[in-house]
């Protein structure tokens, strides 16, 4: 079955669980999305992101998040997932494997409250693993931390930015991945400069 086809049914499966939810706006994977930033960027105003994970893969999106407490989850995916969450320059902020609270089990969330700015979210299958240009780990539990949900979140391990991943292999379906508040599109990059979103990225952790 093709990645359309296959993405195809989890969008009407989707929507038929959504029902009619009021501002609900998902947003379909094009193609593959790309495993290292910038990532693909979704539309203006995303509640929602609908995807396939071909087992060989890691996907990654771009979005613009205007402050506050976002929480993202990938509730609803047929297969363990993990979600990784960078800055716009790919480094980390956080990876949970298998949320704490209810309804998630082996699926994921992150919850934090984000400065104003730009930030990548990257799904993969369990054990795919975020890693810098020189192969090492950008999460690990050296500096590990609890969400505001309550959710374990591996921390920053001491790798660089995100270039690659280290075990590009495991289960394969579709996922969905939540945000609690719509997210829009990256801005240009003249306008990014203009924000000085360098570095921007501010999360109160719950201890």
């Amino acid at each position: 079955m093709s990645k359309t086809t296959q993405s195809g049914i989890a969008l009407t499966a989707f929507m038929f669980l959504a029902g009619t939810a009021a501002n609900a706006q998902v947003f379909m994977e094009i193609g593959d999305a790309t495993d290292t930033p910038p990532g693909q960027s979704v539309d203006n105003g995303t509640t929602s992101i609908i995807g396939f994970n071909a087992g060989n893969d890691a996907d990654v999106y771009g979005f613009s998040w205007s402050g506050g407490i976002l929480t993202i989850d990938s509730f609803g995916s047929t297969f363990d997932t993990q979600l990784h969450l960078f800055d716009i320059a790919g480094n980390g902020i956080g990876e949970n494997d298998d949320s704490s609270n209810g309804g998630g089990g082996l699926e994921s969330q992150i919850s934090l409250d984000l400065a104003a700015g730009v930030y990548l979210i990257g799904m993969t299958a369990f054990n795919n693993d975020a890693q810098d240009a020189g192969g090492n780990d950008i999460f690990g539990f050296t500096n590990t931390y609890f969400d505001l949900l309550g959710n374990f979140i591996q921390g920053l391990e001491g790798g660089g930015a995100l270039a690659q991943w280290d075990n590009m292999a495991g289960a394969t379906g579709d996922y969905v991945i939540h945000f609690s508040s719509a997210v829009n599109a990256v801005p240009a990059p003249g306008a990014l400069a203009l924000l000085g979103l360098g570095g921007l990225v501010a999360t109160r952790r719950r201890r």
